[in-house]
């Protein structure tokens, strides 16, 4: 492809998105991640996250709406790939009640169509991005650098033991209004914190949201419990999803501290804090410690 002007849209030390345009006029995002030597994976996420791989080995498969990739290419430095242009608004940039309540459906559709499809991707791919107990010990210990986190590992042992039947399914990972594009119906982009697992981290995610853009929270519930076609959701399973969402970007935003000019230091801390919470109202009693 020919390009006639890009535009930086974000940038990261990980990643940059840029927006351009060929020599017809028509728009395109380009995304590049940039590969990490020192640590041997693209970007910041662990367990060699590749967006590209995301759209074509998990999201089609399983029949999950996404972006379309015009093109890829990849080296020992990075990966870039362009995808077609949405049109609408970063939601974002105009924060509604609406959007909370469009992504609850959107997130319940996706539990849906994973629980009906999920054989129909790549057992390996499903492997890879599947969030097992041994990956969330990795981020615990790789967080204890940072914070007492000792009592977390019988939380986690209770948890992997409550849901070890639970069906699996896609969680976008990164539910937050700057990853909605709304123009008539609501679009995710920005899949490459996507994880599988049988937690409904972006249930919980959406939920901490409702406060900020007026939206009630029950009604978010309903709505995506509405689309997923479940029976029953407690409060013990939205905390149970928060507690391992907390976790998780609790590392994430740790391995990037010195990567860009922003405080991942101070938004692990509100993470933490979250995290603590959370435990409490779950009320697990200690036991002896894994590790």
């Amino acid at each position: 492809m020919e390009i006639k002007n890009k535009t930086i849209l974000k940038k990261w030390g990980y990643c940059q998105t840029n927006l351009i345009e060929d020599f017809s006029g028509n728009r395109y995002i380009e995304k590049i991640e940039f590969y990490d030597s020192s640590v041997n994976r693209f970007s910041s996420f662990p367990y060699h996250s590749n967006e590209c791989e995301i759209y074509n080995l998990i999201l089609s498969p399983l029949g999950i709406p996404h972006v379309n990739i015009i093109e890829s290419t990849g080296n020992s430095d990075e990966n870039i790939f362009i995808m077609e242009y949405l049109k609408g608004v970063t939601c974002e940039d105009a924060p509604k009640a609406i959007y909370l309540y469009k992504a609850a459906e959107k997130a319940g559709e996706i539990y849906d169509k994973s629980r009906e499809n999920m054989l129909f991707a790549d057992k390996n791919i499903v492997d890879k991005y599947t969030l097992k107990k041994e990956k969330i010990y990795n981020h615990i210990k790789a967080t204890s650098n940072f914070f007492d986190m000792g009592a977390i590992y019988p939380v986690v042992d209770y948890i992997f033991e409550r849901y070890k039947t639970r069906p699996l399914f896609v969680n976008h990972f990164d539910m937050h209004l700057k990853n909605f594009i709304y123009d008539d119906d609501l679009f995710l982009i920005d899949w490459a914190t996507t994880q599988i697992s049988p937690f409904y981290t972006d249930l919980y995610v959406l939920l901490t949201q409702a406060k900020d853009v007026g939206a009630n929270p029950d009604e978010i519930k309903i709505r995506y419990k509405n689309s997923a076609q479940i029976e029953t959701l407690n409060d013990e399973d939205i905390h149970i999803g928060g507690i391992i969402w907390n976790i998780v970007n609790m590392h994430w935003l740790l391995e990037l501290i010195g990567s860009d000019d922003v405080p991942f230091r101070e938004w692990a801390r509100e993470l933490y804090n979250d995290l603590q919470r959370l435990v409490q109202l779950l009320n697990i009693q200690p036991q002896e410690q894994t590790q």
